[in-house]
């Protein structure tokens, strides 16, 4: 076919078909995909949503694209509900709850469609209306208009609202917002709630009474703001913000909120006055800052680096501080201007509060208890207890309870003004029934109990030093002791049996020291107290200055042993006490004695020298010593065996036995039970006579301790020659193999071939295999195979072994190689050498003398002839001969195998002509008018001048 008057051959056709096939098979085969839509795609946006009745929508994606109303008598639930405002600018849409409507939500969200939050929405609840949102999490509630408070963040103005357990967050934080907006006179209830980076967390408008309870309320400006209301806050997280709580023209109660990481102040007054009770304050760079404000707080903690209460013009409200515990580690814990502050139990750092003007002041009170009891144990029921301060100005005196108690006096530490302090501590207690008082002083720093005793009991007179019946041995003795008395002791008195009374020296102690003559005597101590009520101690004391006897008959002085522990046995006096002073200085050891003053005992010894020292004292601590010195050596003396070693094989019957122990001629030294002379240097040597076997060897040295050092020695003494056997080569082996095995077992663990020494190995009985490889020279070759025991014996043998590596002579007479032949069978002659194993063509001839001719058949055609000749060494040599046999008359004929190059001559001469063939028939012009397929060329004038057209035409067949 033609193509723009160029001819398109059919194979080119075919080949762009071929190319284009898969492409197109890939088209065509792929799957055909229409528009998709997005996976969770929302529902269809709407416009205005206006609720009038009841309606439920739950597990939805709503897109509003206008406002939502829930009018009077509407009712709208959400419950898993993704609603996303689509506005186009700020506040465009609302959300609104009018009075008598109500809106339940739960499990849902609401936000702006765009991420950025850029375009937001408003949320509010009108008075009168109703709504509960639970569980649900609103995001950029509120255009952020300052003029218009319903837009700042969720706006409030009903009290039949309830918000638990929701989140408020937003991601554009460049607008101006609050979480929750809590309009006038509206108390909705907050409870459980997340509000994070507002400009105010809640705001509280004006007349509120809200229940704030279990929020988190974090990085805000302003955690809370409170304008004019009355809210609980319960249980709340107030962290990280700027401001944590602002009261202005309020009165909140706050109970058991905690306060973190502020960055100004965690609360902050301003004519307010604030009721708090078991509050937490940490971490904040202000904890309290109170303008023209009251303060009623108990149970307060404040920690961390803050500056703590700053009060300021509180004027005639009330600043109180009770039972609390202020720990800020700032500059100041408090700071007082013209205020009057109390602080009553409480714990603070008294020494960094700033009162900066003179009409500033801070009372500092603490609770005191006062316990009244007798001296013997008894309370004191209606006893009359007075308080007085420093100044003597009676601060209490009431009755005391059936207990004996007064409880919970406010007890006032100092008054500050400016910067002067009036201490009023410290206080003086009485307390008086009957005829019966006492009296006490207490510093009230902190809130204190204190007993406070009526003597009802005489003195108490004690001697401590020396116990009674105690026997001296001396005549001075000191005596020495105590006195006391729940008043009073007034004086102590001694007397000797039944002299007069004497002065002690002191009361509580007291002492005196009298010299006392042989035997027992009483001395009397007497206190008196006070009231004039005395008590009498006695003690009898005996004086002997007559020391024990001591005697230690064993061990004798100077004994020598290498045990541990020794005996020791000795007398002393009856009755007396021993103890063993230790020679480290330790504790002394009580020793034992039997009625008669004899003892007995075992005693560790050290390594070295001992010293065994006793002391008997009597009863009145006279003492006797003894000593004896006793030498332990339990460390064996030295040895050292030159000869023999560990385990030692011999030839020799006699066998040396060297070595060296301690020098000095202390130590002997036996050979197997036998003794041997050791030279002053400590050397020895002895020959032993064995026989042959195996003998242990003992030699031991023992010192004049008795500790003795013994080595063990295993001799083999083995004088006959070890046995070889040969297994392999034969004697007179012939081999061509340059590297032979030899093999066989020895008596000796040590065999050499040669020069070569064999590994053994296959130990049994004695007899150790080897298996070694060993060179061979070319002819006669003597193998030496020798054994060595371990004593040192020998024995060899010697194997001859000759080697032959030269291949056997072949030398063919007839026929030639290359020959031509018209018989059927051909001799094959020639010579090799004597005793050779002959074969032709794999036929075995056998052994020859040297010469041979072996007949051979030959078929038609060329015949290869191959003789081997193999010698007794294994070496052969090889002839091949090619012999040819024709027919005769000399005619050969052709087989098949000689027809193939004809035939492949004559092939590619039929594919030339067809070739020409055709080449010829495409390129010959067809006349017009017969049947074929082309025409003459034309010719074409343009322009004055005549074309030839460049190409054949296309004609149909019906032209």
């Amino acid at each position: 076919m033609s193509t723009n008057g160029r001819t398109v051959r059919p194979f080119a056709t075919v080949v762009v078909c071929l190319f284009l096939f898969p492409l197109l098979a890939s088209l065509l085969s792929a799957p055909f995909h229409g528009p998709v839509a997005p996976v969770g795609a929302s529902a269809p946006a709407m416009g205005d949503w206006i609720v009038t009745g009841p309606e439920t929508v739950t597990n939805s994606d709503v897109t509003l694209t206008g406002n939502l109303t829930v009018k009077t008598g509407g009712n709208l639930v959400l419950d898993k509900v993704n609603l996303k405002m689509n506005c186009n600018r700020n506040g465009q849409f609302n959300i609104t709850v009018k009075a008598g409507g109500k809106l339940t939500m739960q499990n849902s969200t609401v936000s702006p469609i765009d991420f950025q939050q850029r375009y937001r929405y408003n949320f509010m609840i009108e008075a009168g209306a109703g709504a509960s949102i639970n569980d649900s999490t609103l995001s950029a509630v509120g255009e952020g208009d300052i003029t218009k408070i319903q837009t700042m963040g969720l706006s409030v103005n009903a009290s039949n609202v309830k918000i638990i357990h929701d989140v408020f967050t937003r991601i554009n934080i460049l607008y101006p917002a609050a979480g929750i907006v809590v309009g006038f006179m509206a108390s909705p209830l907050i409870e459980r709630n997340d509000l994070s980076s507002f400009l105010t967390g809640i705001s509280f408008i004006m007349g509120s009474h809200s229940i704030v309870k279990d929020n988190t309320i974090t990085n805000n400006a302003i955690g809370v703001l409170c304008l004019l209301s009355q809210p609980t806050f319960k249980g709340n997280d107030i962290n990280g913000n700027l401001v944590g709580m602002q009261f202005t023209g309020s009165q909140p109660t706050l109970t058991g909120n905690t306060f973190r990481g502020s960055y100004y102040n965690a609360i902050a007054a301003e004519s307010s006055d604030v009721v708090m009770d078991s509050n937490t304050f940490s971490n904040n760079v202000g904890d309290l800052l109170f303008n023209s404000s009251g303060l009623i707080d108990r149970h307060m903690s404040i920690t961390g680096p803050g500056n703590g209460i700053d009060i300021d013009h509180a004027g005639s409200k009330q600043v109180l501080i009770e039972n609390s515990t202020l720990r800020a580690t700032g500059t100041s814990i408090m700071t007082i201007n013209d205020s009057a502050v109390q602080v009553l139990n409480t714990t603070f750092d008294q020494n960094k509060v700033k009162i900066t003007t003179n009409s500033g002041s801070l009372m500092v009170y603490w609770f005191l208890n006062v316990s009244a009891a007798t001296a013997s144990g008894g309370t004191a029921p209606d006893a009359t207890i007075t308080v007085k301060d420093h100044q003597n100005a009676t601060v209490f005196q009431g009755p005391a309870d059936n207990d004996g108690m007064v409880r919970w006096v406010q007890v006032e530490q100092y008054l500050q003004v400016g910067t002067t302090r009036t201490y009023r501590t410290p206080h003086e207690v009485t307390a008086t029934t009957g005829s019966l008082w006492g009296n006490a002083t207490v510093t009230m720093d902190s809130s204190k109990t204190l007993p406070v005793v009526l003597d009802d009991i005489p003195p108490i007179v004690k001697i401590l030093q020396p116990q009674d019946g105690v026997l001296f041995n001396r005549s001075m003795v000191s005596f020495k002791g105590n006195a006391t008395d729940n008043e009073r002791v007034t004086v102590v008195e001694y007397k000797v049996s039944s002299g007069s009374w004497s002065t002690a020296t002191g009361i509580n102690p007291w002492n005196f020291t009298l010299k006392l003559p042989e035997g027992t005597v009483q001395v009397a101590v007497r206190a008196t107290d006070f009231h004039g009520l005395q008590a009498t101690a006695r003690v009898n004391v005996s004086i002997d200055s007559v020391a024990p006897t001591l005697m230690i008959s064993k061990p004798t002085d100077g004994t020598l042993t290498n045990r541990t522990p020794i005996q020791v046995e000795g007398k002393t006096d009856p009755g007396a006490s021993l103890r063993l002073v230790p020679s480290d200085g330790g504790k002394d050891k009580s020793i034992p004695i039997d009625a008669n003053g004899n003892f007995k005992f075992s005693q560790d010894l050290t390594e070295g020298t001992n010293s065994i020292v006793l002391v008997a004292q009597d009863l009145a601590e006279n003492q006797a010593t003894r000593s004896v010195s006793v030498v332990l050596d339990t460390i064996p003396p030295l040895l050292y065996l030159y000869s023999p070693s560990a385990t030692f094989i011999t030839n020799s019957s006699k066998v040396l036995i060297s070595g060296r122990t301690e020098s000095g001629g202390g130590v002997t030294v036996t050979v197997n039970g036998l003794f041997v002379v050791v030279a002053q240097n400590g050397t020895f040597s002895y020959d032993l006579l064995l026989s042959d076997g195996n003998y242990p060897v003992r030699v031991t040295a023992r010192d004049q301790a008795g500790n003795q050092a013994s080595l063990l020695r295993n001799v083999t003494v083995k004088t006959t020659r070890p046995h070889i056997e040969i297994d392999f080569p034969a004697n007179n082996l012939l081999t061509n193999t340059t590297l032979i095995s030899v093999r066989g077992r020895a008596q000796a663990a040590s065999v050499w071939v040669g020069v070569i020494e064999a590994q053994t190995f296959s130990a049994s009985d004695g007899w150790w295999d080897f298996n070694e490889l060993y060179p061979l020279k070319e002819g006669q070759n003597d193998l030496v195979v020798k054994a060595i025991d371990l004593a040192g014996n020998r024995d060899s043998q010697t194997v001859r072994v000759f080697l032959d590596t030269a291949p056997p002579v072949l030398n063919i007479s007839e026929p030639m190689d290359g020959s031509d032949t018209t018989s059927l069978q051909i001799n094959v002659v020639g010579i090799t050498e004597a005793g050779a194993r002959l074969t032709v063509n794999g036929e075995l001839v056998g052994d020859t003398d040297g010469s041979f001719s072996v007949p051979v058949n030959l078929n038609m055609g060329k015949n290869t002839i191959i003789i081997v000749a193999r010698d007794q060494a294994g070496n052969s040599a090889k002839v091949t001969l090619t012999v040819t046999r024709e027919k005769k008359g000399g005619t050969t004929t052709l087989g098949a195998s000689d027809l193939w190059p004809l035939m492949l001559v004559v092939i590619l001469l039929c594919i030339a002509v067809f070739l020409l063939a055709y080449s010829y028939a495409r390129t010959e012009p067809r006349e017009e008018g017969r049947a074929g397929r082309y025409k003459s060329p034309k010719r074409k004038v343009k322009g004055g001048k005549a074309r030839k057209a460049a190409a054949y035409t296309t004609i149909d067949e019906e032209e």
